[in-house]
């Protein structure tokens, strides 16, 4: 998975010493007030928060569909799905929470 902070847009910052040279590397932390960023890291926590939220949404999905799945295979099949959505939304915990 691409790392956003590592390839955020440079013009953004000003050097107005703000972070002291040390930028955000996850959503975990936020940028300081009045920051170059802050406008960019509002825009890419809200678009992160989407992703999860989307696999999240599937994975409610997935499990109705578990629970009235008769056929064994397609149940296989359908708890392999939740299994690698799963692990698609612990692959963004490095990142930011995964709890919203």
């Amino acid at each position: 998975m691409e790392n956003i902070f590592e390839n955020r847009p440079e013009r953004l910052c000003l050097h107005c010493g703000k972070c002291n040279g040390e930028f955000i590397k996850n959503f975990y932390e936020k940028p300081q007030e009045d920051c170059g960023y802050e406008g960019w890291f509002f825009m890419e926590w809200e678009k992160y928060k989407q992703n999860i939220r989307k696999l999240k949404e599937r994975l409610l999905v997935l499990d109705v569909q578990l629970k009235k799945c008769k056929d064994p295979k397609k149940a296989t099949k359908i708890a392999q799905d939740i299994q690698k959505t799963k692990d698609k939304i612990k692959s963004f915990e490095p990142i930011g929470p995964t709890d919203l």
